[in-house]
């Protein structure tokens, strides 16, 4: 127990020395360990990128289990070389092609960013399915992934792009209101989907505090509200 928790510190260590992800603010408090106790996990299976230089934003959560840290690590190491410093030179000759009227400019860039956004999240699922089958003490590792990445296009406006895997949220605030900008690969939103149930009643179940408040005939989705039907890694990702 001692050595896996020592190997998955080094890694750790090494990553952020390595890969510089940026850890902005308050350093991460881990999850608890069990349910109804005050311990805490020994290891942070969080990863968070704050990159206002690249402008790259991500949260990586990983899957609650003995490896979920190693499927947050390398997803945010992977998107943070393809969606970094290269992927804004790439930009940045689109931008400067004098053969290209504006409005080809960003059309081109768009395509480029969602491009690279999707091929960099498909990369880090196949690294982390590949080394889970290699390594039977990576087993079941998987992390859910929020990422955003601004850009500078040619007319001087800025465009955010998005891409959400699993249950970690990406919200705006304006006026002092927030509202959801990504749909979570949750239980709960397949049972609307489905038409199972309501987004009222989706909100409800996902908002009670204690299975008392919730229906009879619902309180099986609530002890399930967290389980992620979409993850890079351990489950397959089914859609980017």
């Amino acid at each position: 127990m001692q050595e896996n928790l020592a190997r998955r510190q080094e890694y750790v260590e090494e990553q952020e020395r390595e890969v510089g992800l940026v850890n902005v603010g308050e350093p991460a408090i881990t999850g608890i360990a069990f349910k109804g106790h005050p311990e805490r996990k020994p290891i942070c299976e969080d990863v968070k990128i704050n990159d206002p230089d690249n402008g790259l934003f991500l949260v990586a959560d990983g899957v609650t289990n003995a490896s979920g840290w190693f499927a947050s690590r390398e997803t945010a190491r992977i998107l943070n070389e393809g969606l970094g410093e290269e992927l804004d030179d790439q930009i940045e000759r689109i931008a400067q092609n004098k053969n290209l009227n504006a409005k080809r400019k960003e059309a081109l860039i768009d395509a480029l960013v969602r491009s690279e956004m999707r091929s960099s999240i498909l990369e880090a699922d196949n690294h982390i399915v590949t080394r889970v089958k290699a390594d039977p003490r990576m087993r079941s590792s998987a992390t859910t992934v929020s990422v955003a990445k601004l850009v500078e296009m040619p007319n001087g406006k800025q465009s955010i792009f998005l891409a959400n895997i699993g249950d970690s949220r990406i919200l705006i605030m304006r006026k002092g209101k927030l509202k959801r900008l990504t749909k979570d690969d949750s239980l709960l939103t397949f049972a609307v989907s489905e038409k199972i149930m309501s987004e009222e009643q989706a909100r409800q179940i996902d908002q009670a505090n204690s299975l008392d408040e919730v229906a009879d005939r619902w309180k099986s989705y609530y002890r399930q509200r967290n389980q992620v039907m979409n993850s890079v890694g351990g489950h397959g990702l089914k859609e980017v």
